[in-house]
């Protein structure tokens, strides 16, 4: 049975229909913030961009404000257990991160009575059920939503307008963003491209044998915490190999990938520490509408580029937001 399944039955086990929720009509004095993630997001870029943001409008750790992070092991396989714990100790919101197996572990911990900031960054959170759309989202659940199918498929296109006389384009297919993969798979079809989906169901330096033995072909990542948490080592093996990366943020640029398009992440947490704020001032997240971040951008390592033999058009670099020398 596939992981994605097994914890979905173990979390639909508990699941019961949230009742209607309310809060403080006053901020709190002290602001107690719950999250769980696979790894050290607190030092990473979003977190670190989260943390400024609440800084700004008031809220400083180890003054009026604490953070209660648990960190998983990679395998772990119950997500639930820690948001109820988070909950037992008073978080007053969950931020939850990554696929919609977290988000649904901390909708049934909080029971509609503890509100959830989401970034939903690798699903549609409509889509999935969570909410009940982004203009009203109900419940105790709102935040942030980055649109990574239409993304995905954008990649697509700025792989073929990269290597325009290559026919195979290698899509690395992750089930927990099943929605990503479709996308990438339909812009590749569209093109006529040769499209080689692969599964990272084995060890990243097995995947990486796999891509090269089909030809070190451009390779589209998509978003997820795994490729995330994972960046600099899949970045570095690329590079190894000599395999052009397409990725989804430009912190995989920064790591070595050839290209990315997509959100600014740390502008999504930015929002998200927004929504942690005006919650924590008396707001209801059913009242408060999903945004999605309104800046896109275009990042290419042209160190790579040159590593890797490969000739970056005008148009592209002209179009960049960012070009990394």
């Amino acid at each position: 049975m596939k992981r994605r399944r097994f914890q979905k039955m173990l979390l639909f086990a508990g699941i019961a229909a949230p009742p209607l929720f309310g809060v403080q009509a006053q901020p709190k004095p002290k602001l107690r913030i719950g999250c769980v993630s696979l790894d050290d997001s607190r030092k990473a870029t979003g977190f670190i961009a989260l943390f400024e943001r609440l800084n700004e409008v008031g809220y400083v750790e180890g003054r009026n404000l604490e953070v209660d992070f648990v960190l998983l092991a990679p395998d772990a396989i119950d997500v639930l257990t820690p948001y109820r714990a988070l909950v037992k100790r008073g978080a007053d919101v969950l931020f939850v991160t990554g696929t919609d197996i977290p988000l649904l572990a901390a909708r049934i911990a909080a029971a509609g009575r503890v509100p959830i900031v989401m970034l939903a960054a690798d699903y549609d959170p409509v889509q999935a059920g969570h909410v009940e759309s982004l203009a009203r989202p109900g419940g105790n659940l709102t935040g942030v939503f980055i649109r990574q199918p239409e993304l995905a498929a954008k990649r697509v296109d700025l792989a073929h307008e990269l290597f325009p006389s290559n026919r195979r384009l290698i899509i690395w297919i992750d089930h927990n963003v099943q929605q990503q993969g479709d996308a990438a798979l339909r812009a590749a079809q569209s093109l006529g491209l040769d499209v080689q989906p692969l599964e990272p169901n084995f060890s990243i330096e097995t995947m990486f044998q796999r891509i090269q033995s089909l030809g070190s072909s451009a390779t589209l990542l998509p978003a997820t915490e795994f490729t995330r948490v994972n960046r600099d080592m899949i970045c570095r093996m690329a590079l190894e190999r000599r395999i052009p990366l397409i990725a989804p943020q430009r912190e995989f640029v920064e790591a070595g990938a050839l290209l990315s398009y997509g959100a600014r992440i740390d502008d999504a947490y930015r929002q998200a520490a927004d929504y942690i704020f005006r919650i924590a001032s008396g707001a209801k997240p059913a009242d408060l509408p999903i945004e999605q971040p309104t800046r896109l951008e275009l990042s290419v390592n042209a160190r790579t580029a040159r590593e890797l033999g490969i000739a970056l058009s005008p148009i592209i670099l002209a179009r960049a937001d960012e070009v990394i020398e």
